[in-house]
């Protein structure tokens, strides 16, 4: 049975999650939406009473991963690199350098290994956890472990992200191991950044980017919604992980970009009634922006270019055995092409 994480505040008081939305990609935050809700029932523990709100992961807290976008820095970053060097240790282990930076981070190890315990696939344990860990929720959003790695893979300064280092080479080994797919993913945010994102731009995403192939999902109200500014994001990429089987939120179809991922921006369209819509694609970039984990056979390497070969670690070899060849013929699927009146097609369900 999936193990639901229990946050704990003390009794009779609120649980507030705050969602910051920018203005800019780089500027601070200026609106701020809060959801209070009561939390019950209760229990006692240590001669202190709490309760704890079940279902912490509501509406506003569900959608930070997939409208995580506004703050990309305006400067072009040095490659991810170093945290390759790391040993490959088990989740517990990996985590301990973030004790002093993530709540509640032992609890919720142990939930992550409960739950993927039985779906492996290919994966160790401690890898299919370590993708599990990184979907789930804490009560407060930007406390969870996926917000504060991503706030570090697109820090300026690149110490930032040293203690991640360990738990960095476990869950990219783990996701580089998965295939890659090619398909047009979705995301979005609560604001209008075009202005950041005109035809022509080439843009790099240093967070991991956590996208759906489900683009009616944006248009719930736990999302993206109908109304309201909102700036939807259409990915043409060729390097996209698919994490169903691991991840804490089996409905989302979600699909991870891996950080350092470059596009360049296709198009732009104003929908109307506040909304935007920017097609992007994913392409090669000049030269690496995230360097593999090390310890991994080219053939466990799972990532394509876009002419469909197969890039181990020098990311030019093809694959050649059997198993590649699959991965291979996977990779030549043509991509779903998102014409201007597509767009407005799909502008009008966000409209409706």
């Amino acid at each position: 049975a999936l193990i639901e994480p229990v946050y704990f505040r003390n009794r009779h008081k609120k649980l507030v999650v705050e969602e910051n939305l920018s203005s800019s990609v780089s500027g601070p935050s200026s609106a701020q939406n809060s959801l209070t809700t009561l939390v019950s029932p209760s229990f006692q523990s240590g001669g202190e009473n709490y309760e704890f709100n079940k279902e912490p992961t509501s509406a506003i807290k569900k959608q930070s991963r997939f409208l995580d976008i506004q703050d990309r820095p305006s400067l072009m970053l040095s490659p991810i690199s170093d945290y390759a060097n790391s040993p490959l240790l088990p989740l517990e282990t990996s985590v301990k350098p973030l004790h002093h930076l993530v709540p509640n981070l032992n609890r919720c190890v142990y939930i992550a290994k409960q739950n993927t315990k039985n779906n492996l696939d290919g994966l160790t344990s401690d890898e299919a956890a370590s993708i599990h860990l990184y979907t789930m929720e804490w009560d407060e959003s930007n406390q969870s472990l996926y917000s504060q790695l991503n706030r570090a893979l697109r820090a300026v300064e690149r110490e930032t992200l040293i203690p991640y280092f360990s738990y960095l080479k476990l869950f990219l080994t783990a996701l580089y191991k998965l295939p890659s797919i090619r398909a047009t993913v979705w995301r979005g945010v609560k604001t209008h950044i075009n202005s950041s994102y005109r035809s022509g731009m080439r843009i790099v995403w240093w967070g991991i980017s956590s996208c759906t192939s489900s683009v009616s999902m944006l248009e719930s109200e736990t999302f993206l919604g109908k109304t309201g500014i909102r700036t939807l994001f259409s990915i043409e990429c060729f390097n996209g992980k698919r994490i169903n089987p691991y991840t804490y939120y089996k409905t989302e179809d979600e699909i991870l970009l891996l950080p350092g991922s470059y596009f360049e921006v296709v198009s732009e369209l104003d929908a109307g009634r506040d909304l935007h819509i920017i097609h992007m694609r994913e392409i090669t970039p000049p030269f690496p922006l995230i360097e593999p984990p090390f310890g991994l056979p080219a053939t466990e390497i799972n990532l394509t270019s876009p002419n469909g070969t197969i890039r181990g670690k020098s990311d030019t070899s093809t694959a050649t055995n059997a198993s590649s060849s699959s991965n291979l013929n996977k990779a030549k699927q043509p991509v779903r092409r998102i014409s201007v009146s597509k767009h407005s097609k799909l502008s009008q369900s966000f409209k409706d």
